[in-house]
């Protein structure tokens, strides 16, 4: 059974995957010319100048992502040649003693599953195989729907959301079940 700090653990490793993968624009503050911090933070590079202000914005994404997949896209054989052998060796840098080890389990699957989307990616541009598939699937009951061009948010209204909470429960209820049987 997880402990608390796991979840913990989980949504800070969760949270800094996504800051570092986001090209999210952040949290806009603006900083008068009359605060402490304006001057130190324009001498850093920090924020843009704007009419006597400075303006921040807080929790910028890093924009990894871009980078990895035009990296993956446009990339050789050294994409599989290095994301191959970084998978392996994580899956052979095993803790001592060899136990069961839940977390470890996890973060091989996790990584497994992102360095195996990432190769799979590179051998569909790379052999070109996937050249008239490039069109965007939404999973059908997603809530988004094309209209004139642009993708539309469907209004959800109440019955949705009870219908969707019953097959949640009914989930939990079902799982919990079959695995306290076992």
């Amino acid at each position: 059974m997880h402990s608390f700090t796991d979840c913990i653990v989980g949504v800070i490793l969760g949270a800094g995957i996504w800051w570092g993968h986001s090209d999210w624009s952040g949290i806009p503050l603006q900083i008068p010319s009359s605060n402490v911090f304006y001057y130190p933070l324009s001498l850093l590079g920090f924020g843009a100048l704007s009419s006597n202000s400075l303006v921040i914005h807080l929790g910028r994404g890093l924009g990894a992502g871009k980078w990895i997949e035009g990296w993956v896209q446009r990339g050789g054989w050294e994409v599989p040649l290095i994301l191959i052998p970084i998978c392996l060796l994580a899956v052979n840098q095993h803790p001592q003693p060899v136990d069961d080890c839940p977390c470890f389990e996890d973060a091989i699957a996790f990584a497994s599953v992102v360095l195996g989307a990432l190769v799979s990616r590179w051998a569909v541009s790379y052999s070109g195989v996937g050249t008239s598939l490039r069109s965007v699937v939404v999973t059908p009951g997603s809530g988004w729907v094309v209209e004139a061009g642009k993708w539309v948010q469907v209004e959800r209204g109440f019955n949705d959301m009870l219908v969707w909470w019953c097959f949640a429960a009914l989930k939990m209820v079902v799982g919990m079940y079959h695995f306290s049987n076992s």
